[in-house]
């Protein structure tokens, strides 16, 4: 498997969102329950269209003198990423995953709630994507997915504007916290991220990428993912956040060689064939 570095991206596609739990874990829609072989997907955030999330520039302090400028330092951003992302498409469910309110049926559809009082805003990871080129010289101009996972975020939706014969842009704010942990746990390390915090991890896949969350019960071997992995090496199951190996796959169904512990969380990282 050759892994890619450089990569030249554009569009927006397969955006994902998943709760996280009071200790920073992804629990996916909503905490699965044990033993439980569909656990808890993230959800797909469809029809997206713009994400302004990256990194806030650092902060320039120039000392002058003798009119000239005589030294100048480079400082954080003040500042965590935050933007208005907007999306074609207007799902209540998850308007009110990210604010912990309810959608309700009346009179034969459905209703939700926007900017409640006293919110109380759900932790949330997200994943972001976009069609890419390799721009590796021995793979050069490959297809490739450029991939954005913001670690711990919060999210208020907008709505939008509705305007004669136009199409609505639904948005949703979002502000993007330091975390000192992925999403399935283990935490970040100087010795192989080189920080123990940060807002957002870019990555270059092959194919996009999803987590999928299980919760083990001591006897329940097989876990179902939602979409077709492209191959077992395209992989990665963690858990508790330990890396484990004592798998096997057949399409979608994952089989542990052992049960996995009562109430330890089970992710499952991986690329996923759109094709299938």
């Amino acid at each position: 498997m050759t892994v890619t570095n450089a990569t030249i991206a554009a569009g927006n596609n397969y955006h994902f969102g998943g709760l996280l739990n009071d200790n920073g874990v992804l629990v996916g829609t909503s905490d699965p329950t044990a033993g439980n072989q569909d656990g808890s997907p993230m959800f797909r955030m469809l029809g997206a269209k713009s994400s302004p999330l990256q990194p806030n520039e650092p902060d320039f302090v120039t000392q002058t003198g003798d009119d000239q400028p005589m030294a100048q330092w480079q400082f954080d951003p003040t500042e965590n990423p935050s933007g208005v992302l907007t999306y074609a498409v207007v799902d209540l469910d998850q308007e009110a995953i990210f604010q912990n309110t309810k959608t309700f049926e009346f009179a034969g559809g459905k209703g939700g709630v926007r900017q409640p009082a006293d919110t109380s805003r759900a932790d949330i990871c997200l994943i972001h994507q976009a069609r890419a080129k390799s721009a590796d010289n021995t793979t050069y101009g490959a297809s490739r997915w450029y991939v954005h996972l913001y670690l711990k975020a919060t999210a208020s939706p907008l709505g939008g504007t509705l305007e004669e014969r136009t199409p609505m842009d639904n948005q949703i704010s979002v502000s993007v916290n330091n975390s000192e942990a992925f999403p399935w746990g283990a935490t970040l390390q100087e010795a192989i991220e080189g920080t123990e915090r940060a807002t957002q991890i870019p990555y270059n896949f092959d194919d996009p990428i999803t987590i999928h969350t299980h919760k083990g019960d001591g006897a329940e071997t097989i876990f179902n993912v939602a979409y077709t992995p492209t191959a077992d090496a395209d992989i990665e199951i963690l858990i508790n956040g330990v890396k484990t190996t004592d798998w096997t796959r057949s399409g979608k169904a994952i089989t542990f060689g052992t049960a996995p512990p009562s109430d330890q969380y089970i992710h499952t990282v991986y690329q996923f064939d759109t094709s299938a």
